[in-house]
């Protein structure tokens, strides 16, 4: 989840889409506010979300105050945090909370997102080496 359209669309390309997508795309929320609500609804009708991308630095209420409350409606839920804030206390912060992935959108390397999706949906953690530091 992503407020801004570029980031969303890039994602979406390079995850899902391609000859032999691996992910499918659902769909992008403007806020954090919004990604509570979308996880209700989807909980009500019985679809939870099996992984989500969330920013830090989305407009609405705080995004750590969301991803609580959507894993409180979808326990499940895998939540990658694909973020430009790299602070040690907001990582650990974000991980302690529930996220099993955190992804820096500044990585030199655009695939990184992908792998840390492949190896989220399959059960596992990732963290970007450049904050592995903040959770060792």
């Amino acid at each position: 989840m992503d407020d801004n359209r570029e980031v969303t669309r890039v994602l979406q390309k390079i995850a899902c889409e391609g000859p032999n997508p691996e992910f499918e795309f659902v769909g992008s929320l403007p806020s954090a506010d919004t990604l509570v609500t979308q996880v209700a609804r989807l909980r009500a009708e019985g679809r939870c979300p099996d992984l989500i991308t969330l920013d830090l630095a989305m407009p609405g209420k705080p995004a750590i105050d969301a991803l609580r409350d959507a894993l409180q409606e979808c326990p499940d839920i895998k939540v990658i945090i694909y973020s430009g804030v790299d602070n040690a206390e907001r990582v650990r912060e974000a991980l302690a909370t529930g996220a099993v992935g955190y992804v820096l959108k500044s990585s030199d390397d655009p695939w990184e997102i992908v792998r840390a999706l492949r190896i989220v949906a399959a059960g596992d953690r990732y963290v970007s080496e450049s904050v592995k530091g903040a959770v060792s």
